[in-house]
C-alpha cells in the first residue's frame, strides 16, 4: 500500500479527514514515506479498527512501529515478565538437608528485543533484586520501573524516527508474503 493510498482510505473511514488541505497531505505522505507496504496497509486496518478520530502523524507512526514490534513492552508488563524470569530453587543435601538456594534468571523465549533491550539497561541501572543477604531488597521494584522506563522511552524514541527497516512480523503475513 502507498502512503497516498493509505491516505485516502483513512480520509474514507474517518469522515472529519476528508478536508484536510494539501499541503497537509504533502506532510503526511513525507513523514509516512519510510514505512513499507504492507506495515503501512496493517497500520491502516488497525487505526480503522481502533481510533475514533482521524489520526495525527505521530499516533500512525506509533502504531506502525507498534505493530512492527520495533516498540518495547509497557513498565507494568516489563516487571511482570522481570519477576517470572526470577527463579529461585531450594537445592537439598543427598541427605534430604537443606543445603542452598540457587537463583537464575529464566525469561521466556520469544521476547521482542526491545523489551529484553530495555530490561537489561534497567538491570544495570538499578542492580539486583536480591541483596547479600540473600533477601530482596526493599524498594528494587520502584527502581526498576524508573530505569525501565527511561530506557523504554529511548529505545521508543530511536525506533520512531526511523521505521525504513521495519516490518511485519512473519505470524502476520500472509502465505503469500512470507519469504
Amino acid at each position: 500500500m502507498t502512503t497516498k493510498k493509505a491516505l485516502s482510505t483513512l480520509r474514507l473511514a474517518f469522515p472529519r479527514g476528508e478536508d484536510l488541505p494539501p499541503a497537509t497531505i504533502r506532510l503526511y505522505e513525507e513523514k509516512l514515506a519510510d514505512i513499507g507496504g504492507t506495515l503501512l496497509q496493517e497500520t491502516v486496518h488497525r487505526i480503522i479498527t481502533t481510533a475514533r478520530f482521524f489520526p495525527a502523524i505521530a499516533e500512525i507512526r506509533h502504531m506502525a512501529a507498534s505493530v512492527a514490534g520495533v516498540l518495547p513492552a509497557g513498565t507494568e508488563e516489563a516487571l511482570a515478565i522481570v519477576r517470572l524470569a526470577d527463579v529461585r530453587e531450594d537445592i537439598y543435601r543427598r541427605d534430604g538437608t537443606f543445603a542452598y538456594t540457587e537463583r537464575y534468571w529464566r525469561f521466556p523465549e520469544g521476547l521482542p528485543a526491545p523489551t529484553m533491550k530495555a530490561i537489561y539497561a534497567a538491570f544495570e541501572q538499578c542492580g539486583d533484586s536480591v541483596g547479600r543477604d540473600g533477601k530482596d531488597q526493599f524498594g528494587w521494584e520502584q527502581g526498576f520501573k524508573a530505569s525501565y522506563q527511561t530506557a523504554a522511552t529511548a529505545i521508543e524514541r530511536a525506533a520512531l524516527q526511523n521505521l525504513v527497516d521495519s516490518a511485519l512480523p512473519v505470524a502476520l503475513l500472509t502465505a503469500k508474503e512470507r519469504p
